[in-house]
């Protein structure tokens, strides 16, 4: 027995099609979606963290300051709305803020004015082991929101299950030499 659709077989194949291409398409837009949830909760996070810092008043650049450094890759959007979020935060333990956005490509251009932290606004695997160096060497916070960054070495980022919590890679925190205050690391998910 033959079903008949009514549809040439041209338009069966572009329902096909699109049919494939709506399917794989739409993991894309969850996994950005996810991103950009996880990136908005880490902006909210981030200065708590930053102030668990033990050795935080001395980090601020001379201009007494305490640069945060917003890092991406492409979309330069991203970091300047990153940058402009953290910007609400006006001081974090009476030490002011200077945000600025850079290219993970200019990581080096920091080594003559250190930030006190770095916070990745934009995922990027091929620079992240570029970044946890930088971090390591010069013992400064590198955060990221992006899953799995604390895994592969980031010192901070978050944790998402049935509730957020900050999450600290305690290996890479040791090998910075920074020390987070004991209130953080009571609540925070820890790998090692």
């Amino acid at each position: 027995m033959t079903i008949t659709t009514g549809m040439s077989p041209v338009w069966r194949w572009a329902r096909l099609f699109l049919a494939t291409l709506v399917i794989a398409c739409a993991p894309a837009g969850a996994a950005d979606d996810q991103s950009e949830r996880r990136l908005l909760i880490g902006l909210k996070l981030f200065p708590s963290l930053l102030a668990a810092d033990q050795e935080l008043e001395v980090k601020p650049a001379q201009d007494g300051r305490l640069h945060v450094v917003v890092l991406f890759r492409k979309d330069r959007a991203i970091a300047r709305e990153a940058a402009a979020r953290l910007s609400t935060v006006k001081s974090i333990r009476n030490l002011p803020l200077r945000i600025s956005t850079l290219r993970y490509s200019r990581l080096e251009q920091l080594k003559t004015d250190l930030p006190a932290a770095l916070f990745l606004a934009e995922w990027s695997p091929d620079d992240l082991s570029r970044v946890v160096r930088f971090g390591i060497t010069h013992r400064r916070i590198v955060f990221s929101p992006f899953a799995g960054d604390v895994t592969k070495g980031v010192a901070t980022g978050i944790f998402v299950s049935d509730r957020i919590l900050p999450l600290v890679n305690l290996k890479t925190l040791a090998a910075s030499n920074i020390v987070l205050k004991p209130f953080l690391l009571e609540v925070a998910k820890t790998n090692e």
